[in-house]
């Protein structure tokens, strides 16, 4: 049966009870995997050879387990700020699914999403990058500033267009 698992996670393969045990990856004996028990790591078939001396138990090959070590993603992102509204372009990696959090409430799957906030302020966006089994989290914090900041500032434009002739 295929097992799919992330880098830095491994599988428990466990045998029947033999008297001796030798286990393969790929075809090739794996050095000092004799026991019952093998912690895989690796992409690859693994099989064990169970042997006993007896003649009703005898010697046998398992079938194979398969085993896929995927890639695991790297979410990270840019953001494009125009006043209160916001384009995010996915820069991840190894990933086929997205989660946008954009910190005030609002949520996206999409791949490159713009968003609007209703107000300025600094916000904690978390993009959440997925492919099946693994996954990885890039947080970044966004300051968003609307046009009516800069309004409030007291600017002046000459010549005032309201008085020419």
């Amino acid at each position: 049966f295929p097992v799919t698992i992330c880098p830095g996670e491994s599988v428990d393969l466990t045998a029947s009870s033999s008297e001796t045990y030798t286990w393969y990856l790929n075809g090739t004996v794996i050095a000092d995997a004799n026991m019952a028990n093998l912690v895989a790591t690796e992409s690859g078939s693994y099989t064990v050879e169970v042997t006993n001396t007896d003649a009703c138990n005898g010697t046998g090959m398992s079938s194979p387990i398969f085993i896929t070590v995927t890639e695991t993603p790297t979410a990270d992102f840019t953001a494009i700020i125009n006043n209160l509204g916001v384009q995010f372009l996915n820069n991840s990696t190894a990933a086929n699914s997205y989660n946008w959090n954009f910190g005030d409430g609002n949520v996206s799957a999409e791949n490159n999403p713009s968003h609007t906030y209703g107000a300025d302020g600094s916000y904690t966006v978390t993009l959440e990058a997925t492919n099946g089994n693994c996954s990885d989290v890039y947080t970044f914090e966004v300051l968003v500033t609307g046009i009516e900041e800069w309004m409030n500032n007291n600017i002046s434009i000459y010549p005032n267009p309201a008085h020419i002739s």
